[in-house]
């Protein structure tokens, strides 16, 4: 589907992955901040606004708005390839479940504090088991896009 997918090869020369990685990091920083991401996912390897947007949040494991190199490859390797987009009613579900983060997200950080969480979900009337949803998700207090999906 898109025209990037000969990146996700496990047998890809580190140099071509490296070089990927570097014509997108503008500044040099060893990382892939949610700008460049985006750019190479839209220009690379053939994502629109919206995929590259649920991409970057999924690829950005700490919610610091960058992906490292090593994150990178490790996803290129991976079997997983675009199917979070490719599955048409997968992506719907975390397009709708964006929505709802973004709902949530009340500081407009990417990042869900259990306040913010539990704020919502009482002003939502969410079901009682919210409680237990938070007790296993929420250990760190805090959680991005990623963990929640």
């Amino acid at each position: 589907m898109q025209a990037g997918n000969s990146f996700f090869n496990f047998n890809a020369p580190i140099i071509v992955l490296k070089s990927l990685f570097q014509k997108y990091d503008k500044n040099g920083s060893g990382f892939l901040e949610e700008k460049e991401i985006r750019c190479l996912l839209e220009s690379d390897l053939g994502l629109n606004a919206s995929q590259s947007e649920i991409y970057t949040l999924l690829l950005d494991k700490n919610g610091d708005h960058s992906v490292s190199f090593e994150d990178f490859v490790n996803w290129l390797r991976s079997e997983e390839r675009f199917q979070n987009i490719d599955n048409s009613s997968r992506y719907a579900i975390l397009s709708q479940a964006l929505d709802y983060f973004k709902s949530f997200d009340v500081d407009d950080n990417d990042s869900l504090s259990l306040d913010e969480f539990k704020k919502e979900a009482q002003g939502n009337k969410m079901h009682p088991t919210w409680k237990e949803v938070t007790r296993d998700a929420y250990a760190s207090a805090t959680n991005t896009f990623n963990r929640v999906c």
